[in-house]
């Protein structure tokens, strides 16, 4: 199961980072497979000129790809692209009220499942130059595994007691009956 709580928001100054600020929207890129979804937002410019997501994915604006031409592109916290000041596309927002539905496909993007209905758009709300980070803290993680790691180590020895008790019970009416 994927945990969809927000990370920390980080600046990076990038012109073309970009961090969600609602924890259920997601961008939409345009795949091979169709439309599918990512909080990715660290987008780059590729040889032709189209807004892509860090896969190489095109990156969906409201009347579809963005087309960048020229240098000086910026994202808006309304999630508008300028290129010099002019307007060329307003990344497309979608919001799940569930996202139990969605599945993972590679690293950061995710599908919805067969027949789910497409999510609706919403106002972009963004973080311009600035990206999410990881929603997890190492330390607790690493708390976690050594906890996971000793409650193993503690079943393992008491699966093995009770198979050596099982042994002697087995001896024992063993040797009553003879």
């Amino acid at each position: 199961m994927v945990d969809f709580s927000p990370g920390p928001i980080k600046n990076t100054g990038n012109a073309l980072d970009v961090a969600l600020h609602q924890p259920n929207d997601f961008f939409v890129v345009q795949t091979p497979e169709g439309p599918q979804y990512t909080r990715a937002g660290n987008f780059s410019i590729n040889a032709k000129g189209e807004l892509t997501s860090m896969d190489g994915m095109p990156v969906l604006g409201d009347g579809g790809g963005i087309t960048i031409s020229g240098p000086g592109a910026l994202i808006n916290p309304d999630g508008s692209v300028n290129v010099d000041g002019t307007p060329v596309g307003k990344l497309r927002v979608v919001r799940f009220e569930d996202t139990s539905s969605l599945m993972p496909v590679g690293n950061s993007r995710f599908k919805t499942g067969e027949g789910a209905a497409a999510p609706p758009n919403v106002e972009a709300e963004v973080i311009p130059q600035s990206l999410e980070m990881a929603n997890l803290s190492v330390v607790s993680t690493v708390v976690d595994l050594m906890s996971t790691n000793r409650a193993f180590d503690l079943y393992t020895r008491m699966a093995t007691s009770i198979d050596q008790v099982n042994q002697s019970a087995i001896s024992q009416v063993g040797r009553r009956n003879s």
